[in-house]
């Protein structure tokens, strides 16, 4: 990432604010990287892309290599006749055709590295949701045998790995012994690093706590009964979402690609077209590019939507 940032240094130097924003989602996400190597990289990525459909799409409509042609002429051939009336030379038009399929593959390409960090950090704010209540368990356990709130944290960046909070409890440690900080700036600097809203509210609520001298044990246990109870409310959820998801699945990707396929036959046997396309390029449309792709799409969402009904 050093050398993409090398190469376009005076492009990355200039997005300041993009560059903040990146940073901080990388730090969400405890990525040890430069929010200006990731941007580079990010750039350099999303170009290589674009040459590659550049090159896969030309040769495909120049060269005459299953299944390549047949795919290059669903995606550039159908939008350059889209272009038809306006571009009268084919060749101009796939030409234009191959730019905006660049464009959308820079763009994708862009976008899935930017959200990356964003899909780790919440990721990782899940994971370490979904074991709090067995973190809680074992801070109060240590409490409660007289160990002080910074070795707490330096057991949970050794054996951290059990309970999904190693990196932040890593972090603590590292702003107390390396940084300089004392426990309750290191709480506070942790607190607003976090993605996970109830991790963060422990956190403060943990500083408040020891700030004013009061009993931990008794924070951590309340704590805990707050999580056990928001655990057993999105289990609840969770099922009422699978149900639906499934329904949905079963609309989207098997129902309706048998409509696609069987419309289509109808209307190839009576010799009609679907606006600029022909019945069998619909087909290969609806099996190649949008099934496909649509299964991704629904992946990610059920995922999102899931992920959201967890602790």
């Amino acid at each position: 990432m050093k050398s993409s940032y090398l190469i376009l240094r005076p492009i990355v130097d200039r997005l300041g604010r993009f560059n903040m924003i990146v940073q901080r989602n990388l730090d969400r996400a405890y990525m040890n990287l430069s929010s200006k190597d990731y941007t580079a990289s990010m750039i350099l990525y999303s170009s290589i892309s674009s040459i590659a459909v550049l090159i896969l799409l030309a040769t495909g409509l120049t060269l005459d290599i299953e299944p390549l042609s047949r795919i290059s002429y669903i995606l550039a051939g159908s939008v350059a006749k889209l272009l038809s009336p306006i571009v009268s030379d084919y060749t101009i038009a796939s030409a234009i055709a191959i730019t905006i399929w660049m464009l959308i593959v820079f763009a994708a390409t862009s976008i899935t590295m930017y959200l990356y960090p964003v899909y780790l950090s919440s990721e990782l704010s899940r994971k370490l949701e979904s074991d709090l209540i067995y973190t809680l368990g074992y801070i109060s356990i240590l409490y409660t045998a007289g160990i002080p709130v910074e070795r707490i944290f330096a057991s949970l960046a050794i054996i951290g790995d059990i309970y999904n909070v190693k990196p932040s409890a890593l972090n603590i440690v590292k702003s107390v012994e390396f940084l300089g900080l004392n426990i309750l700036d290191a709480l506070g600097s942790e607190a607003d690093r976090t993605r996970s809203k109830i991790y963060q509210s422990f956190l403060r609520g943990m500083s408040t706590v020891v700030k004013s001298g009061g009993d931990l044990k008794s924070y951590v246990l309340g704590f805990s009964e707050k999580v056990f109870s928001k655990y057993r409310y999105s289990i609840e959820n969770l099922t009422e979402t699978l149900d639906f998801l499934s329904e949905f699945y079963l609309t989207l990707f098997v129902v309706m690609p048998i409509v696609v396929v069987v419309v289509a036959v109808l209307i190839g046997l009576a010799g009609g077209y679907i606006g600029p396309l022909t019945p069998r390029q619909i087909i290969d449309l609806t099996i190649y590019v949008v099934v496909p792709f649509a299964s991704i799409i629904f992946i990610v969402i059920a995922d999102v939507v899931i992920s959201r009904w967890r602790l």
